[in-house]
């Protein structure tokens, strides 16, 4: 009963009410989850796998508030992760692992991998020249032939990932929610929740004034004659691109599994260190972040 209830306490700890120790980070990652899953299940009603251009088109142009849903679907998930890369590196920056924190650090870490792989597979579904040339260079470097199943990907990205995602956030907050964090004053929880709301609808209203104002990339057929550089991927998958023509395959797939390695046993190493070489692990997280910028842009 316990673990079905975490998600409304009768207490938070007074430092939950303050802005500046989260930013709202967590609950707009949240938030940007649950219209992921909202807007992707209507899309999945008129997508076909088979013909992704075709069905997308059809979206816009035919299905009901199409554009509306396609848009708010494209810039939630583009948004998404560099919301929870931030909240990465305000917990590094700021040392937020305490005695007890281990759990929602290791379920924050699945849930960053699971919303990434779901992007990714929902980048592929798409069709378009960007899309096909990623598939091309996993599928060539790296022999993962699978990725040419559409079907597959499909149900990967609308069933598998999102019940795991789902699954990681009810965990994630579970944690969150019954750790002994801090020996703070509890206050009512009914102050925090009415904050939450008026942040979520801010949050709202500038996602509508986003998906109506901005323009967001064409989907055009892939043509290899066609490719340029600067277009060659969508930009969370152009470091790893770029990696992968740099050096061989092998040595990126050591590296990403050394660096995750590493944020794996963050939690343990703050411990250990009690204090000590404390300037590490930020310098770590912020040379990487400039390591992906660079990948990114270059």
């Amino acid at each position: 009963m316990r673990f079905i209830l975490h998600t409304r306490p009768k207490q938070v700890s007074s430092c939950d009410l303050k802005f500046k120790n989260s930013f709202g980070l967590g609950g707009s990652c949240f938030l940007l989850l649950v219209i992921l899953f909202l807007t992707g299940a209507g899309l999945s009603l008129q997508f076909d796998p088979k013909s992704p251009i075709t069905s997308v088109k059809e979206i816009i142009n035919v299905m009901p508030f199409g554009w509306y849903i396609w848009k708010l679907h494209y810039i939630c998930s583009q948004l998404i992760i560099i919301l929870i890369w931030l909240h990465l590196t305000r917990i590094i920056f700021k040392g937020n692992i305490y005695e007890k924190g281990d759990s929602r650090w290791l379920w924050g870490l699945l849930l960053f991998v699971l919303v990434f792989l779901s992007l990714l597979s929902g980048y592929f579904l798409r069709g378009d020249k960007r899309s096909e040339l990623a598939k091309t260079v996993l599928v060539n470097l790296l022999h993962l032939g699978f990725l040419k199943n559409e079907k597959l990907i499909y149900s990967l990205h609308t069933v598998v990932l999102p019940w795991l995602i789902g699954m990681g956030i009810f965990a994630h907050f579970y944690y969150i929610r019954t750790e002994k964090l801090n020996t703070d004053k509890n206050v009512p929880a009914s102050e925090l929740f009415k904050r939450e709301k008026i942040y979520a609808l801010f949050i709202l209203v500038l996602l509508n004034v986003s998906t109506i104002l901005i323009k967001i990339p064409k989907i055009e057929k892939f043509n290899p004659l066609e490719v340029r550089k600067r277009e060659a991927a969508a930009w969370f998958f152009r470091p790893f691109q770029n990696l992968l023509m740099m050096v061989s395959p092998k040595v990126v797939l050591s590296l990403i599994t050394f660096i995750f390695a590493i944020l794996l046993f963050y939690p343990k190493f703050v411990k250990k260190m009690r204090g000590k070489l404390s300037w590490l692990p930020p310098l770590g997280f912020l040379l990487l972040t400039i390591s992906i910028v660079v990948l990114i842009f270059i």
